[in-house]
């Protein structure tokens, strides 16, 4: 396996537990903002909650960047789209891979012509600490390449292969990212406006049947099929019953939510009317006004 120099924007509960395991066989450098994080994990390392071995990896701040051979972004979308609307030239300069929930980047891939690779995390974990994330349970990373098939991101892929993150190639992205933006439109708006764990959506049996309709315009706006979508979405919440989703997290400490790339991503791509989606989207911004009243 080829080491590869790997550079890691967002070093949150998804940019820990990549860059843990990354760091098996590649060099690892994060480039962060939180000065507080910078000195402790350049002290301690990094490591997984329950794990005896700290990893020894760089850290930078941001302003310091240095090209590398692949670059992995593990930002949520907001501070996402203000990073490639602030330093469009960062991703010119290697491959990306964007490990994040939404679609609202795409436009800006293609608007800067970016070697792009596009990832879903099937993988629980959560922040720990400055330097420590907690891996809930081990499940998949779906990857596909969004630009032009190369060789050499090809090569990037089969690098990337470790067995506690479990990556499976897939020739078409859409295949990877269109089933999990419906799992993400259903699941993480609705525990966020209701402010419930992920099973409680299939136990209440007014809020099953909001999911079902919100997973039927989805998956028409996208032409899923929506029998299989629902029982993906069925699966997820089973699952992860006692999640707390992402966006109900967001909503809780009043940050900024990922409904823009999410279900305003959707509304954007159809005529069709989605009257439960815009309902939706329309509750959670307002949540977002209000939470940044209270701040």
């Amino acid at each position: 396996m080829s080491n590869l120099k790997i550079s890691i924007i967002g070093a949150g509960s998804v940019g820990l537990l990549y860059g843990y395991y990354l760091a098996d066989n590649h060099e690892i450098t994060y480039y962060v903002r939180n000065k507080e994080q910078m000195k402790k994990i350049n002290k301690l390392g990094i490591n997984i909650k329950g794990l005896s071995n700290n990893k020894s990896v760089k850290v930078e701040q941001i302003e310091n960047y240095q090209k590398s051979d692949l670059m992995i972004i593990a930002l949520k979308q907001p501070e996402l789209i203000k990073l490639l609307k602030k330093q469009p030239l960062f991703f010119k300069q290697q491959p990306v891979l964007f490990l994040q929930n939404g679609l609202g980047h795409l436009e800006y891939i293609d608007k800067l012509n970016i070697d792009a690779i596009i990832a879903t995390v099937e993988h629980g974990s959560y922040k720990e600490d400055h330097h420590m994330v907690g891996h809930l349970g081990k499940g998949i990373t779906k990857i596909a390449i969004y630009s032009e098939q190369t060789r050499q991101l090809k090569q990037i892929i089969d690098n990337l292969q470790h067995k506690s993150l479990n990556f499976n190639y897939y020739q078409n992205w859409k295949d990877i990212t269109y089933e999990k933006l419906v799992v993400n439109s259903v699941i993480n708006p609705l525990t966020a406006l209701f402010d419930v764990p992920n099973g409680e959506l299939l136990k209440n049996k007014e809020l099953k049947r909001l999911s079902k309709l919100l997973c039927r315009e989805s998956s028409t706006i996208l032409n899923l099929d929506f029998q299989s979508q629902w029982e993906n979405i069925k699966r997820v919440c089973t699952q992860t019953s006692q999640n707390t989703s992402s966006m109900r997290a967001d909503i809780i400490n009043q940050r900024e939510t990922e409904i823009e790339a999410i279900v305003g991503y959707l509304i954007k791509q159809t005529d069709y009317n989605a009257p439960h989606l815009n309902f939706i989207y329309t509750s959670i911004k307002a949540l977002e006004e209000r939470g940044s009243r209270n701040e």
